[in-house]
């Protein structure tokens, strides 16, 4: 499997201070209507995430350029890409204009993919086990399971699932206490203030073109 990484992958934040920042950023933007969905509906969307990357996984496995297209609309098709690309961004998203926030939209969402991807690929069936799921907020669902680590260590992954306009989708992916959408966002907020919005735009592009062409 093609090994993809994040901008960052400094997991400082941690505990109580997630949670905060957590309800901050997730409560703001909302994605879709919809009530919170159902506990055992919630957690068996999970499960089965996890069986059709096992399935993927099986069926391509001689084709990794299939394996990885597959992967890429299993990503697609589970997570909340529009949400996920407008909570990112927090207060920065309100600032940018048609063009920009168009722009944004055309250049984030495969990098959506290479940043869940790997979680998705490398902790299915065989090394994720679902634990059960309880209520987060008003809206959502948090689904809780471990995933079985390269040192044969058992860490907390949560799936934060929420009931939009096409169904259940994840929103969030916290591994380890960390919220891999607000290391994202920490990190573009970084670049931005440093390079400006062009700046992450270009970043984000380096990064597409060096996962399109690994040895280049």
């Amino acid at each position: 499997m093609r090994r993809m990484t994040v901008l960052s992958t400094s997991f400082a934040m941690r505990g109580p201070a997630v949670a905060v920042v957590l309800v901050a950023a997730l409560g703001a933007a909302p994605a879709g209507a919809g009530e919170r969905p159902g506990l055992e509906e919630s957690q068996a969307f999970v499960s089965k995430l996890a069986d059709d990357a096992v399935r993927i996984w099986g069926r391509h496995a001689s084709d990794e350029a299939a394996r990885l297209a597959a992967m890429d609309s299993l990503i697609r098709a589970a997570f909340d890409v529009d949400f996920i690309t407008r909570a990112v961004l927090g207060r920065q998203w309100r600032e940018l204009d048609p063009a920009e926030r168009r722009r944004f939209r055309e250049v984030f969402p495969e990098f959506v993919v290479q940043v869940y991807l790997p979680h998705v690929a490398r902790y299915s069936r065989d090394h994720m086990r679902v634990l059960g799921a309880r209520p987060r907020g008003k809206r959502d669902v948090l689904v809780k399971s471990e995933f079985l680590t390269d040192q044969g260590n058992w860490v907390d992954g949560d799936w934060r699932v929420r009931s939009g306009e096409g169904g259940l989708r994840i929103i969030d992916l916290v591994v380890a206490g960390v919220s891999l959408l607000l290391v994202q966002r920490q990190e573009f907020e970084a670049v931005i203030r440093r390079d400006g919005f062009a700046g992450l735009v270009e970043r984000l592009l380096e990064r597409k073109n060096r996962a399109a062409n690994p040895r280049g």
